[in-house]
């Protein structure tokens, strides 16, 4: 596979690495400097810009390594089915954590912007649920996801799940996204296409956003403000809360799935997997990457239990 289509593991990992490196410092002090130019930055340069440029370096096919190959609209919408169906899961997973964190001091509010009116709420719809959906998919579910083909289809997902839920650099969100990129990785591999997964991932941040901004009109009419929420017994209710609609939410979500496996047509044809894992040459990009990760989250517990 790596042969064929030009694209190497290696090369793919030193894409991660550098686009991880780009994304905490020039990223970060483009969102910081204005948050909605610098995400939209952030998503079409800083992500998207790496993977294109390799690809093309390495005279891959484009089509090929970011699966953009037609699907059905009644696959396109069992697939949204399945994420609407899928958030409250991943957010109970992240609240599980969140749970755990808070035991230990006051939790960082979430860097992302919270609408107040219904302009607002229509920007962050195009820029953190639709440019980041297109983005990180296609990163991701596209060239991430073909590096690791080699290993075969199950573990190519959930390698690139846990890329993808580190990636974020954040403890407090890093449990949901795993999950999630094991979603979106299901759906890219059996439809063979990253349409599905763009939705459901385009799906699950316009219901965060969306989620937010009536959470926002709410504090807005009780007058509580929105940093109230962070505390343990707070996170606690919200926890059960979501548990309990999670819980409901996955038998469907497991249904819906099998529904996708039965009505995709998609046969993955047998690989040749590799008998040996990476190579150390392979895992030194992602040990940089995890160094990374390590600093942030210890900075980030640092701020948690000590505040700033």
């Amino acid at each position: 596979m790596e042969e064929n289509s030009g694209i190497t593991l290696l090369g793919v990992n030193i894409v991660y690495m550098i686009t991880a490196i780009l994304l905490v410092t020039i990223g970060y002090t483009l969102q910081m400097t204005d948050i909605y130019t610098g995400l939209v930055l952030t998503e079409l340069v800083i992500i998207l810009g790496p993977a294109f440029l390799f690809v093309l370096f390495r005279k891959a096919s484009l089509r090929e390594v970011f699966r953009i190959k037609k699907t059905s609209l009644k696959i396109v919408g069992l697939c949204a089915l399945i994420t609407f169906f899928a958030y409250p899961v991943g957010l109970f997973l992240n609240l599980v954590g969140n749970l755990v964190l808070s035991l230990f001091g006051e939790l960082i509010p979430m860097p992302v912007p919270v609408a107040e009116n219904f302009s607002e709420l229509a920007v962050n719809l195009l820029i953190i649920a639709l440019t980041a959906g297109v983005a990180e998919e296609l990163f991701f579910r596209g060239l991430v996801l073909k590096g690791y083909e080699a290993f075969g289809e199950k573990r190519a997902v959930l390698i690139t799940a846990l890329l993808f839920g580190i990636f974020h650099f954040n403890i407090q969100n890093l449990i949901g996204p795993v999950f999630l990129g094991i979603i979106f990785g299901y759906m890219a591999t059996k439809t063979g296409s990253i349409f599905p997964a763009i939705t459901g991932h385009f799906i699950n941040n316009a219901l965060s956003v969306i989620i937010a901004y009536g959470a926002q009109l709410y504090a807005g009419e009780t007058g509580q403000a929105a940093e109230e929420g962070l505390n343990t017994a707070v996170i606690l209710s919200g926890t059960l809360f979501w548990g309990i609609i999670a819980v409901l939410s996955a038998t469907v979500m497991v249904r819906l799935f099998r529904r996708l496996s039965e009505q995709s047509g998609i046969s993955v044809p047998d690989r040749e997997e590799r008998a040996n894992g990476m190579t150390i040459k392979e895992m030194v990009p992602l040990a940089v990457t995890m160094l990374i990760f390590a600093v942030m989250v210890i900075r980030e517990l640092y701020v948690i239990i000590y505040g700033l």
